[in-house]
């Protein structure tokens, strides 16, 4: 019995299937290949609860209607012990409410949050939930950093980067022929964008640089890879300045595009933690342009892994865009430095750190 493994309750309360919720599917997945007792409480309306049905993963919907939602939280304590659970991932930010609604740390059960965003927490109720926790596993330093400074202890505080799967990045297919059924192989530089399509993602800032880039590069397109409440205004901005650019909306296998681009940028102004999609871009051979907000710069480093701009900020943006379209030189030195870089954010290696953290936790 000594090398029995804990049963693992992962909550996400999410309708939508972001970064959060591939990065909950994707260790809890691995997690249940490694013989832990896996459960997953997701949004019965959402995607996550369809996906981890069909990768054969135990489930339980629920429909959470917000931190201070009671029905939930007994729920979460029927489930807890009907299923004998010894840890609970709470992998948002409503869920931890919840939990901690719940009250069910008093029965003995450990409690896991993961904070994935670097935004300020809304207030000090909002503080107590993750001082509940037993730990916080923060993205990347920076949030964890944020965390200790707005009162979270730091005995309780680990960093744990998402992960991303490096396998989908093998073997993928000839630049040129993604271009060609793109319809962009004759367009040079082609900008690539992917994630979701909101605000705070800097797409504005990008279009602004990419007027600048223009003038010097009147072939160029940009590709914006993702859906989001800002679609429509992208769309009216980008037509409006005349910009070349291809909306592709959501796209489920999204590894081949990556080796259309020429260069990709992640524009962000806020809120990143550790973005998966400049893993996923230096994986696929892809020179990267970054701004260095969240934990950025932990992932790819300025001048060696990628170029790194400060956030809001067009003039920099283009022209670290214009200095990568000129030295070829410089592309193919990051590509190499990146692509062996981010290996270790592979999620083999992030579930690692997790069942350690784990052990541990049940240790103490």
């Amino acid at each position: 019995m000594a090398d029995k493994k804990p049963s693992i309750l992962h909550i996400n309360t999410e309708k939508t299937f972001r970064g959060g919720e591939i990065q909950t599917l994707e260790i809890a997945k691995r997690l249940y290949k490694r013989g832990f007792p896996t459960l997953i409480l997701a949004n019965e309306m959402g995607e996550l609860i369809k996906r981890a049905e069909k990768e054969n993963l135990p489930t339980i919907g629920f429909n959470p209607k917000g931190e201070l939602d009671l029905f939930s939280a007994l729920k979460i304590r029927k489930i807890v012990k009907g299923n004998k659970i010894d840890i609970v991932t709470c992998h948002t930010s409503m869920a931890l409410g919840i939990v901690y609604l719940s009250k069910i740390k008093k029965s003995g059960v450990k409690i896991v949050g993961i904070r994935r965003v670097s935004f300020p927490l809304k207030s000090k109720k909002s503080l107590l939930k993750y001082k509940n926790g037993d730990k916080i596993v923060a993205v990347s330093e920076v949030i964890g950093k944020s965390l200790f400074d707005e009162g979270v202890p730091a005995e309780k505080i680990t960093v744990i980067h998402s992960g991303f799967d490096i396998k989908k990045f093998e073997n993928l297919p000839d630049p040129h022929l993604i271009k060609e059924r793109l319809g962009v192989s004759k367009n040079f530089p082609v900008i690539g964008v992917v994630g979701a399509l909101a605000h705070h993602k800097g797409h504005r800032t990008l279009i602004k640089a990419l007027e600048r880039v223009w003038i010097v590069y009147p072939t160029l397109i940009a590709i914006f890879v993702g859906e989001g409440d800002a679609k429509k205004d992208l769309e009216r901005s980008t037509a409006s300045k005349a910009i070349p650019t291809l909306f592709t909306g959501f796209v489920e296998n999204v590894a081949p595009i990556y080796r259309s681009f020429d260069i990709f940028v992640l524009p962000s102004s806020s809120g990143e933690g550790s973005p998966a999609v400049i893993k996923e871009a230096a994986a696929s051979e892809v020179p990267v342009v970054a701004t260095n907000v969240g934990g950025v710069d932990e992932i790819l480093r300025h001048n060696i892994d990628a170029l790194l701009v400060p956030p809001s900020d067009p003039d920099k943006l283009s022209k670290a865009i214009l200095f990568l379209c000129e030295d070829k030189e410089a592309r193919e030195a990051l590509k190499i430095n990146a692509k062996q870089r981010v290996k270790s954010f592979d999620f083999e290696f992030v579930a690692d750190a997790y069942e350690k953290l784990y052990s541990d936790l049940l240790k103490r």
